[in-house]
């Protein structure tokens, strides 16, 4: 355990996180196989994402996000598969009302039913598979799709998240759902390519994967009816909203250095700059900046607007 504290200490020496806490710890080594370097880019990769996509994460817990668990189209099967792996359904078809719900919400909350399943000791070993229920997608909900979305959720799974996904199963997809999965295609790399299963209302080709004992029935199950909903998830994830909101405390504590002539530059630039935790420094850079005003700030981008305004300075 050490030497996995002190692998992911010395590679990042500006990512602020409990390498104290062995119960953080494990959480990215056992989806990891306890493979050191894996580890390490898995926890690089997890934080580094919630930096760069700061417009989602931000304050990202249960009680900002009850609208999605109301529409009750994402939800956690109260049972394991007979691989003890938990299972996720969501609908994104004729449930899935669009103009109440948007598509951001929905990944806000597929990331709070991903996170618990990452504090569970048993899925941390066994992993999860997920179930895309399309049934009745229209031609105006593929619009909601984009690349920057699909590049995410892609990303999100294939290398943010501390979890092994085993499966993603595509059922009772109509032809238009084609559209929708060309977006996804390019971003997608082998293995999880190999683990996304089209049955389309072929029962028979799911029950290949997973057993007819732990499905519901309009999945060809015999579990009958899901008794819990989303909302009950909703209200078990409200009782741990500490532990969402202490994760966001782990994030990668930025140094973004701007150069400018002066700082009104920055102020004219910046509509939300506040000098609170600014140090200004009079640097004499190599060369061409000598003499430059520089303003060095550490920005914690889950809090701070200025990170925000800072970044789009930079790009």
């Amino acid at each position: 355990m050490t030497s996995h504290k002190n692998m992911i200490s010395e590679a990042e020496t500006d990512l602020k996180c409990p390498l104290e806490n062995e119960a953080w710890l494990i959480r990215f080594l056992r989806p990891c196989k306890y493979y050191p370097e894996s580890t390490r880019d898995r926890v690089k990769h997890y934080y580094n994402f919630k930096v760069k996509h700061a417009n989602v994460y931000d304050n990202l817990k249960p009680s900002k996000e009850r609208n999605i668990f109301e529409q009750n189209i994402l939800t956690v099967l109260p049972n394991l598969d007979e691989h003890g792996r938990r299972i996720l359904i969501i609908e994104l078809g004729k449930k899935w009302k669009h103009n109440k719900c948007s598509l951001d919400e929905v990944y806000k909350g597929c990331v709070l039913y991903l996170e618990a399943a990452m504090l569970e000791p048993t899925s941390q070993i066994t992993g999860a598979v997920i179930i895309f229920d399309m049934d009745g997608l229209s031609l105006q909900q593929t619009w909601q799709f984009t690349p920057p979305f699909a590049k995410r959720i892609v990303d999100l799974l294939q290398d943010v998240v501390a979890l092994r996904i085993k499966n993603l199963h595509i059922v009772n997809q109509p032809y238009v759902f084609n559209m929708v999965f060309a977006l996804f295609k390019p971003f997608l790399r082998e293995k999880l390519k190999n683990r996304i299963i089209f049955h389309g209302t072929d029962r028979k080709s799911l029950h290949q994967y997973m057993s007819p004992k732990c499905l519901p029935a309009c999945y060809g199950g015999t579990l009958g009816a899901v008794e819990v909903t989303a909302m009950d998830w909703y209200h078990l994830f409200i009782q741990m909203e500490k532990e969402y909101e202490g994760d966001h405390q782990f994030v990668r504590l930025q140094e973004e250095i701007i150069c400018v002539a002066d700082i009104t530059a920055v102020e004219d630039r910046c509509l939300d700059f506040d000098y609170a935790g600014v140090r200004i420094e009079n640097t004499a850079f190599p060369v061409r900046n000598v003499g430059l005003v520089f303003v060095t700030m550490n920005v914690d981008p889950f809090r701070s607007l200025v990170g925000t305004s800072l970044r789009i300075l930079l790009t």
